[in-house]
């Protein structure tokens, strides 16, 4: 039965920590924002719009939503995207945002 408790510690840690899936997390809270890609040498976009699609996640049971770019692109009504960066909220298990964020024109 002590194994099992200390199972289920270890695996309620990595649960809540975030462990591997972002650069940094707190234990209690987490808000960041991640970079991800800049496309402003490849073309000629210009950051003029901002466009964000995001998906939620209760109790690390239930996760809904859209955080693809082409949602956010939808979102912003943006045809070439020159940036592409991530934020993310968490607070405990109880709730977590996961957001895509692109500018472009």
């Amino acid at each position: 039965m002590k194994k099992l408790i200390a199972l289920a510690m270890v695996i309620l840690a990595f649960c809540v920590s975030g462990c591997g899936l972002i650069p940094s997390s707190g234990l209690l809270i987490t808000e960041t924002r991640l970079p991800g890609v800049y496309h402003g040498d490849d073309n000629q976009s210009v950051m003029i719009a901002t466009g964000e699609a995001c998906l939620v996640n209760y109790l690390l049971l239930y996760a809904k939503g859209d955080a693809s770019i082409a949602k956010a692109m939808e979102n912003g009504n943006i045809k070439n995207v020159a940036t592409v960066d991530h934020s993310i909220n968490s607070y405990l298990i109880l709730y977590a945002r996961y957001c895509t964020i692109v500018t472009g024109d």
